[in-house]
């Protein structure tokens, strides 16, 4: 994408509004195709509270307030797109709705913890193969900030696929199982649930 790049909303309180994302590659929005098969996956509610990690400049946690959940926390390290978030809630009108932390995922994921939240719904969109599909599934701390139904979404590279084998060699223990895969073209969309202790 080149110049100043826009997705939009697809349903809810702010369908079709215009938001920017950032050209080149450092920040790869979820597609609206892929977008609205996911979110017709989802049986979201008004009491919902959702955690939106590398959210880049939105486009996940924004589409899920406007479909009328409860709340939204965004996590996003660059200054570029935190910035571009910070202009997309305000002219969605959901600042009151949200919650904006620019630091590292992992770092902000414990201190989550330590607050004692909890998430019914949590979207994980890192970049690509950059391993952190599997550092996900290994943190000590993100079964603890998610409810006991909850659900986590990663979506990621047909090339970096969560190995939860690899997990439990690595950590002695399984925190997730998978639930359902989507494929679309070299993008992966995956669904998991906490193990039940």
């Amino acid at each position: 994408m080149e110049g100043d790049a826009k997705m939009r909303i697809i349903a809810g309180s702010a369908k079709n509004k215009r938001i920017k994302t950032l050209p080149g590659e450092k920040v790869r929005p979820t597609s609206d195709r892929i977008k609205e098969s996911l979110f017709s996956m989802l049986n979201l509610n008004s009491s919902m509270k959702v955690l939106d990690l590398f959210s880049g400049t939105g486009n996940l946690g924004i589409e899920a307030l406007s479909r009328g959940v409860n709340y939204c926390t965004f996590v996003e390290i660059s200054r570029t797109a935190f910035n571009t978030l910070k202009e997309n809630v305000r002219v969605c009108r959901f600042e009151n709705k949200s919650e904006l932390i620019r630091g590292d995922v992992y770092n902000c994921i414990k201190k989550l913890k330590n607050q004692e939240k909890k998430y019914d719904l949590i979207f994980a969109d890192p970049p690509y193969e950059q391993n952190h599909i599997n550092e996900l599934l290994s943190n000590d701390y993100l079964p603890d900030i998610i409810t006991s139904n909850g659900l986590l979404m990663i979506e990621h590279s047909s090339k970096e696929l969560p190995n939860l084998e690899e997990v439990c060699e690595v950590k002695k223990t399984i925190k997730w199982s998978i639930i359902k895969q989507k494929v679309y073209g070299g993008t992966y969309l995956t669904f998991l649930i906490k193990e039940v202790k």
